[in-house]
């Protein structure tokens, strides 16, 4: 259930990868804080929201205090409810409903690991009659049980809700006390109809019936959903529908019973450094870990998308002009990246490897993409199928660039409409859309772990076309392009030496696949003994401004920028401070828009870039 969090040196307990800071309860509360622990949610202690009189459940707070400018602060401990979220926060002062730190479990699913709750049925089977609803889920030792329509000769692993009777189930003869039984019960932990400017952050969101959070309303605006962890719902993890300008940041959505992520009717979001895997839709192959349908306008940057049943990314009827920037996508059960009925979506430094069918696929209608500075390798080697495939229908307007396309064996990487074409070359030539794109090893580190470094020698090495619309002066992580001196320059626009794929290649010392680049966000020290130092941002996601703690070891002076995920200067400013510790605040205007931006600070020799989330 790991997060994406970027370089551990900096992490100290921050989730940076979407800017999120959870931080302690004390840090956190201010006048309008109002606390829940589940160890009050029988009212032993008569609750006022007080840190010495917390309400017991996540409702219960919401009904009495909820409202703008309200941080509702959750403490660890497992919560058994559904919130259904009717009120809204305002521009200036949200909502929040947060957890307090780690171990905020929401669970959909009710225990039934008393001896006394079961009794023989026939055969290997067992009932319980104090279920009196149909559950769609069961789970006895962490697993799905089967569900059939009948308990008539029950097969062992699996259950039947009998109207009148109970749950039955049958796990081969033994008790089901003696494998903890966890039964469906509520719908969704987190329902929200129609608000704007709600946080809802780092809950571990557990074994709900329906979609682990639902989000839906036309007028629902400006909403945020980041590091929670979503797993095992009877449907999607997290879904939104008929929104703007929301921001799906930095989530860990795995084992769901279909897509990951499911966004229908949204505009203008962000769904940005989620790591979704091994969702999947029992008895058929759907569940895709995102997927966009009628979703136009919309940033989705830096995700991992893997061993999802069906594509790592799907984008349907008439999802047109997003932008997908640097997302990895591997080992999914369909394709890497999957547009049908699509038009106008840029694909800018995204990898595909190891997919059971196409890396890239463009069809049913869906013309007008382009995908470059990507690459695609070693997928569909099962199925006969491509690392690039576009047909007939989605051939006007497609423009591919400068990727790197490339299989380990004998396998023809590209199908344009119904030719195959072993070598590239030719289908640049035919095409008339692709005459710089290479066929050699992109030599990754460790693709099927999802490490995307690129080794030594690496064909996507000094190989990118800066010139690119919307392309980045910056990397994943964070860093600016360097030339490898062993490595002919092969890029095209003003800067022939930067790399395509996610990473840039740092020649030496290695790094890890989260680390920063050296020389680049790395700490050099200035002269004498300390470092400098700069801390994240806070709030995280933000609003309003964002602020940074810096501590110098002499008085120093320093360069701020604020950059896009297009590499983008929006703001700069230099001062110079004391030695000891300062505080840099940032105030973007209002028409700065909402999603992901590097800060980065310049001090002497050193430089230092962090991720913020501006959630508007």
């Amino acid at each position: 259930m790991d997060m994406e969090l970027g370089p551990p040196r900096a992490r100290a307990g921050i989730a940076l990868a979407a800017g999120i800071l959870l931080g302690s309860g004390a840090a956190l509360a201010r006048a309008d804080t109002v606390y829940v622990d589940a160890s009050n949610y029988y009212g032993l202690i008569s609750p006022d929201g007080s840190a010495a009189r917390p309400y017991g459940s996540i409702s219960a707070a919401l009904a009495a205090r909820g409202g703008p400018g309200t941080t509702i602060l959750v403490r660890p401990g497992t919560y058994r409810e559904q919130v259904n979220l009717s009120r809204s926060g305002s521009a200036d002062a949200p909502l929040v409903i947060q957890a307090s730190g780690p171990g905020v479990i929401l669970d959909g699913a009710d225990d039934l690991a008393s001896s006394t709750a079961w009794t023989a049925f026939t055969g290997n089977a067992y009932v319980a009659a104090s279920v009196t609803w149909a559950p769609r889920q069961v789970f006895a030792d962490g697993a799905r049980l089967a569900a059939m329509s009948t308990a008539d000769n029950l097969p062992k692993g699996s259950f039947a809700f009998v109207p009148g009777v109970g749950l039955v189930v049958n796990l081969g003869g033994d008790h089901p006390a003696a494998h903890r039984i966890l039964v469906g019960r509520r719908a969704n932990a987190f329902r929200i109809g129609n608000v704007s400017f709600v946080r809802i952050r780092g809950f571990d969101i557990r074994r709900f019936e329906d979609r682990g959070i639902l989000l839906q309303g036309s007028t629902a605006a400006r909403d945020t959903v980041v590091q929670n962890f979503v797993s095992c719902c009877g449907s999607q993890g997290i879904a939104i529908y008929g929104a703007s300008e929301c921001v799906v940041g930095s989530n860990s959505i795995h084992d769901n019973a279909d897509h990951g992520i499911y966004l229908i009717g949204v505009q203008r979001s962000a769904v940005e450094w989620n790591h979704v895997y091994a969702n999947r839709r029992p008895g058929q192959r759907a569940a895709n870990g995102l997927n966009l349908f009628a979703s136009s306008g919309n940033r989705i940057v830096g995700n991992r998308w893997h061993h999802n049943q069906d594509s790592g990314q799907q984008l349907t009827a008439g999802s047109n002009d997003n932008l997908i920037l640097y997302n990895r996508s591997w080992s999914n059960g369909d394709h890497g990246y999957d547009h049908l009925g699509s038009t106008g979506n840029a694909l800018l430094g995204c990898v595909a490897w190891g997919n059971w069918k196409d890396g890239f696929s463009f069809e049913g209608n869906s013309p007008g993409n382009r995908v470059c500075n990507s690459i695609a390798s070693d997928n569909g080697l099962s199925t006969t199928e491509y690392d690039l495939w576009v047909d007939s229908t989605s051939t006007l307007g497609f423009v591919s660039k400068s990727n790197v396309l490339w299989n380990s064996i004998d396998q023809a990487p590209v199908k344009w409409v119904t030719t195959r074409y072993s070598r590239i070359v030719d289908f640049g030539a035919v095409s008339q859309s692709d005459t710089r794109s290479v066929q050699a090893d992109p030599r990754f580190v460790d693709p099927a772990t999802g490490d995307f470094r690129v080794l030594e020698g690496s064909s996507a090495i000094d190989n990118a076309d800066v010139t690119v619309s919307g392309w980045p002066t910056i990397d994943l992580a964070g860093g600016v392009r360097l030339d490898d001196l062993n490595m002919t320059n092969r890029g095209a626009g003003n800067v022939t030496y930067a790399d395509c794929g996610v990473f840039e290649r740092v020649p030496a010392p290695e790094r890890g696949p989260d680390d920063p680049p050296v020389g680049r966000t790395s700490a050099h020290a200035l002269a004498g003994a300390a470092e400098p130092a700069l801390s994240e941002g806070f709030p995280a996601p933000a609003h309003a401004q964002v602020s940074f703690t810096l501590d110098l070891p002499r008085a120093t002076p320093v360069g701020w920028e604020v950059l896009d995920v297009a590499g983008r200067r929006i703001h700069s400013e230099q001062a110079t401070y004391e030695s000891g510790r300062s505080d840099w605040t940032w105030r973007p205007s209002a028409s700065t828009a909402g999603g992901c931006y590097f800060v980065r600070a310049s001090i002497g020799s050193a430089q230092f870039t962090r991720r913020v989330v501006l959630a508007r």
